[in-house]
């Protein structure tokens, strides 16, 4: 079973999104915290802006955050990594949010 999202391949538009089912892949990063699921979203900046992500507020739970660049789950490049919200500053280049917990929900 493909769970969309479940990959930083497989990503998809930040919107809301069912974490049932997902996993973590082999060589996936810890995240900062761990998690035994993840969903993963796919974002691009076309200027240097700061970036605000809080995943508290909408869905209940703290999960842990992680924002990369690269393209490979093996190959990452770790830019900020927090336990329910992050900020940067991003630039013109393809970002990886994931979202890592242990409890199963919509968010």
């Amino acid at each position: 079973c493909t769970i969309t999202g479940d990959a930083p391949a497989n990503t998809i538009n930040i919107t809301n999104a069912d974490i049932n089912g997902a996993t973590l892949e082999g060589s996936e990063p810890a995240h900062g915290g761990g998690g035994t699921r993840s969903i993963w979203y796919k974002f691009q900046t076309a200027i240097a802006n700061n970036i605000a992500i809080d995943a508290t507020a909408s869905i209940g739970f703290n999960p842990q955050l992680a924002v990369y660049t690269g393209v490979a789950v093996d190959a990452l490049t770790l830019i900020v990594n927090g336990a329910g919200s992050v900020s940067f500053t991003a630039a013109d280049t393809d970002y990886y949010l994931a979202i890592a917990d242990d409890s199963a929900g919509i968010f």
